[in-house]
C-alpha cells in the first residue's frame, strides 16, 4: 500500500511508535482497539522478526504443557497433595507461578502470615530463628545479641506457608 491508499488516520487516536524489542499482533484481538490498526514503517530501514502464528501456537501450547507437567511433578511429589483430586490438583496447578529468589532473600518471617503457599523446585531454604545471646566480652563484660540461629532446612519437594 502507498500512503495515499490508506484511509485517513483519526484525530482520535494518536501514532504509538514502536521501539527496539516491542512486538505487534496477538493470536487474539486486543480489548479496546479499533480492528482498523495500521502498521505503518517511518523509518527507512525497518527489520522485523516474523513468526507464523500457526507455528508460534504450536510451540506455545508445547512450552505451557512442559510447564504444567513440571508444576504437576512437583505438586504430586508433595505428600500432602497425594490425597487430592486430579481435580483440584488441576486448578491449583493454574495458580502457580515460578518465582526464582537471589541467595539470602527472606522468604517469609516469623511472627508474620505468609502471604503464599511456596513450593520449592531446586534449591535449600534454611529455617531460622532469631535467638537473643548473652555474650561474655573479653573484657568481663556481658552484652546482649540477636543472633538467627538454624533450625532446620527446607529441600525439593518441601512446600511452606500452609
Amino acid at each position: 500500500l502507498t500512503p495515499s491508499e490508506l484511509p485517513p488516520l483519526s484525530s482520535h487516536i494518536p501514532p504509538e511508535p514502536l521501539t527496539v524489542g516491542q512486538s505487534f499482533g496477538s493470536l487474539k484481538p486486543a480489548e479496546g482497539r479499533s480492528k482498523a490498526t495500521w502498521l505503518i514503517t517511518t523509518d527507512e530501514n525497518s527489520e522485523f522478526l516474523k513468526i507464523n502464528k500457526d507455528q508460534f501456537l504450536t510451540i506455545k501450547t508445547k512450552f505451557e504443557q512442559a510447564e504444567y507437567q513440571e508444576k504437576c511433578s512437583l505438586v504430586c511429589s508433595c505428600g500432602e497433595y497425594k490425597a487430592w483430586s486430579k481435580q483440584i490438583i488441576d486448578e491449583l496447578l493454574h495458580l502457580i507461578e515460578w518465582i526464582d529468589y537471589p541467595q539470602n532473600t527472606i522468604i517469609a518471617s516469623e511472627g508474620f502470615r505468609c502471604p503464599f503457599i511456596g513450593y520449592l523446585k531446586i534449591g535449600e531454604c534454611h529455617v531460622l530463628r532469631k535467638v537473643d545471646v548473652v555474650k561474655l566480652e573479653q573484657n568481663g563484660t556481658k552484652s546482649r545479641q540477636l543472633r538467627q540461629v538454624v533450625m532446620g532446612k527446607i529441600t525439593a519437594p518441601d512446600s511452606f506457608g500452609e
